[in-house]
């Protein structure tokens, strides 16, 4: 595999490398985490818990939140992105939401039909 922001500014100002780039076969999935009251009013300051190591088939992408003494907080409407891989879109679907099971935080949001 091949880190896809390094190739993204390559391309943007012109110097993309001149052979074959390195992709990875399969699908991914990513599954939103969203604070309770978005779009509109979002709840802040809640506790994020359970959140799963990435490993090579799995990811965990903060957005709204942050860090403070009692540890990883939400901040923002759209809390975190749990992103999975898989050979087929389905397996990637099924990925994504087994390693979103364990994430927990008061109001904790997320759509159920992501891949559908």
């Amino acid at each position: 595999n091949e880190d896809i922001v390094p190739i993204m500014l390559a391309s943007a100002i012109g110097t993309l490398p001149d052979r074959e780039l390195l992709w990875r076969s399969g699908a991914a999935c990513c599954v939103v985490m969203v604070s309770g009251g978005y779009p509109g009013p979002i709840n802040k300051g809640m506790v994020i818990q359970g959140v799963p190591d990435a490993t090579n088939d799995a990811v965990v992408f903060f957005a709204g939140a942050k860090k403070n003494d009692t540890g990883v907080v939400t901040s923002g409407g759209r809390v975190l992105g749990v992103t999975a891989h898989g050979d087929s879109l389905e397996q990637a679907i099924s990925n994504a939401y087994t390693k979103l099971e364990p994430v927990n935080f008061e109001t904790a949001q997320w759509r159920k039909d992501i891949g559908q």
